[in-house]
C-alpha cells in the first residue's frame, strides 16, 4: 500500500509539472494519445467507438491541447504515447530530435467560413465594408494562415487590413469566441471545429489544413501502433467523416 501510495504522488507531481489541459486522468501505466484541441472531439468519439467494439484504442486515455505546448511537453519527457498535431512543423520539430517515430499526415478538414447566424453565410459578405473577419494568428496558427492566404488570394486581404477588419486572435477557438461576443462578423475554421461548435458555415475553395501525427519513441506500445494503424486503416475512415475530417491517402 505505502509503495503504491508513493508511485500515485509521484505521478500526480508528474501531471502537475507538465500543467496537462486535458479533461481525462489516466491510470498508472495506461498508454495516453496527446491530441490537439482542434480535433479532440474527433478522437474522443473513435476511442469511445473503439471500446465499445473492443477494438484498437478501448484500452487508450487522452488529452488535449495545444499542438505546440504538446511538443514541449513530450521533449520534456511527457508520457505520451502518441502525438496527433494541428501543426507538422512541431511533427517534424519531434522527429528531428530523435523523439519521434512514424511521423506522417493523418487527416485534413476543410477551411470554412463561419458565423452563428441563421443561413449559410455567402461570399457576398466579405464584399461588405462592415464585415470583420476573425483570423487566428498567422504566424502560428495553419488555420489563420489558411485563411490568410484564401484573403490574399481573394485581394482583400490588404483593403481589409488597411481598414481594421481584420481581428487578428491566438487560436480558432478565440476567433470563434470574436464572432459570438458580436466583436467580428464571421471567421475561419475547419469543418471539424464547425460541426463542434454549430452556428452555419461555408466550405470554402481553398487547400485544406493537414493534421499529422507520430510515435513518441520512448513511450510506443503495441497498443499505441495498433491505433496509430487504424487510425489510418478504411475502418476509420466513416469515424473521421463524422466529424467533419478526411483521411489523407
Amino acid at each position: 500500500m505505502g509503495k503504491h501510495f508513493f508511485c500515485t504522488v509521484l505521478l500526480t507531481l508528474t501531471l502537475m509539472d507538465f500543467s496537462f489541459l486535458g479533461s481525462r486522468v489516466w491510470a498508472e501505466g495506461q498508454d495516453v494519445v496527446a491530441v490537439a484541441a482542434s480535433m479532440a472531439p474527433a478522437v474522443e468519439h473513435i476511442l469511445a467507438h473503439q471500446k465499445e467494439l473492443q477494438g484498437p484504442g478501448k484500452d487508450l486515455a487522452m488529452v488535449s491541447s495545444s499542438s505546440g505546448k504538446f511538443a514541449r511537453q513530450i521533449e520534456g519527457g511527457a508520457p505520451y504515447g502518441l502525438f496527433l498535431s494541428a501543426n507538422e512543423k512541431w511533427v517534424r520539430y519531434l522527429e528531428e530530435k530523435g523523439l519521434l517515430e512514424d511521423p506522417r499526415p493523418l487527416v485534413e478538414s476543410p477551411l470554412v467560413l463561419w458565423w452563428n447566424r441563421e443561413g449559410q453565410p455567402s461570399l457576398e459578405v466579405l464584399q461588405d465594408s462592415k464585415c470583420r473577419i476573425a483570423v487566428a494568428d498567422p504566424e502560428n496558427a495553419p488555420i489563420g494562415a489558411a485563411g490568410k492566404k484564401y484573403l490574399e488570394r481573394k485581394n482583400l486581404w490588404g483593403d481589409y487590413e488597411k481598414k481594421g477588419q481584420i481581428v487578428i486572435t491566438g487560436d480558432i477557438l478565440k476567433a470563434v469566441l470574436a464572432v459570438k461576443n458580436n466583436g467580428a462578423t464571421l471567421c475561419f475554421v475547419t469543418e471539424g471545429t464547425a460541426r463542434r461548435i454549430g452556428g452555419n458555415s461555408l466550405r470554402l475553395g481553398a487547400e485544406a489544413p493537414r493534421y499529422f501525427g507520430g510515435i513518441i519513441t520512448k513511450h510506443s506500445s503495441r497498443k499505441i501502433q495498433a491505433f496509430w494503424n487504424f487510425l489510418h486503416s478504411p475502418k476509420a475512415a466513416s469515424l473521421w467523416e463524422a466529424s467533419g475530417f478526411y483521411q489523407i491517402p
